[in-house]
């Protein structure tokens, strides 16, 4: 099967997927009122642990930023009203009182972000984080196309997280935003780890020449590397962990041979040396305590 007709059957199974949802929402239609209360119940925690615990908040309330301050109060009179709603079952109002008070609260955050956190820096963090997560939540909605076992993907709370950071980015605020989508972008790579730590192949794909494998696997390695960089900042390692700098360095050597021979266009091998850059820098974050098979 080439690729396009990979893309056929797959587009196909999602449409089918979503007729066989649409039917048994309208066969059940107590069902999505329940879902979208927990949605926004998890929506509302969130944001009421931001508003009580975060370092935007502290600096708030230590600071003499009267306009912060206020913004921060009409959050937090929002969010009051937004429990009212939802302990009477009122989605919709509550639904929007949590929207006004994640708008005065990335505000009011926005307002006592410091150069740090709207900086370049931290600009391109939260691009690189957001491609990131969306790949793998991809790759995580692929394979679940093909799987009958439960999605491992938390997918209401990792919306919850990329819709607040994106409130916080969009009023300058990266280095908070960045923080949120730390924790988002855990949730897609726990996820992934768990398809691929099972004994079932839950989606494969077919390239139609060498290179498209290899680019594919390049992604891959790319998206190891920004771990590594999440978990590591600096590049360093901590001193207990020490002893893994030489399989660091391997993966880094056989990514360059990789990429030496990607050049010459002998892809047959630099897939091989590629596969093995992987293989080393993957041992690399199992040691460092990430759960990846």
């Amino acid at each position: 099967m080439n690729r396009s007709s990979s893309a056929l059957v797959l587009f196909v199974g999602v449409l089918i997927l979503f007729s066989l949802q649409a039917k048994a929402l309208q066969a059940a239609p107590e069902k999505p009122a329940a879902t979208s209360q927990a949605l926004l119940q998890q929506k509302y925690a969130l944001l009421q642990h931001m508003l009580e615990h975060s370092a935007s908040t502290q600096r708030i309330e230590q600071g003499a930023n009267d306009l912060a301050r206020e913004r921060l109060n009409h959050a937090r009179d929002q969010l009051r009203v937004a429990q009212q709603a939802l302990e009477a079952g009122q989605l919709d109002a509550a639904r929007e009182k949590i929207n006004q008070a994640m708008q005065f609260y990335s505000s009011a955050a926005g307002n006592v972000a410091d150069p740090t956190d709207k900086g370049e820096a931290q600009q391109t963090r939260f691009k690189e984080l957001s491609v990131s997560i969306e790949s793998f939540r991809l790759y995580v909605q692929r394979a679940m196309v093909k799987s009958e076992d439960d999605n491992p993907l938390d997918g209401e709370r990792l919306d919850n997280l990329l819709q607040l950071a994106s409130h916080l980015a969009d009023h300058g605020n990266y280095g908070q935003a960045n923080e949120l989508l730390n924790e988002a972008y855990m949730l897609t790579i726990t996820a992934v780890s768990a398809l691929k730590g099972g004994t079932t192949i839950v989606y494969s794909q077919d390239f139609d020449t060498p290179e498209q494998e290899y680019l594919y696997e390049l992604e891959r390695y790319k998206g190891l590397q920004k771990l590594f960089k999440l978990l590591s900042p600096s590049g360093e390692l901590p001193a207990k962990y020490q002893w893994t700098r030489p399989s660091l360095d391997e993966s880094a050597a056989y990514f360059d041979q990789a990429q030496t021979l990607a050049g010459r266009a002998d892809y047959p091998q630099a897939l091989e040396q590629l596969n093995e850059a992987s293989k080393k820098l993957t041992q690399v974050l199992r040691l460092l305590g990430l759960p990846l098979s």
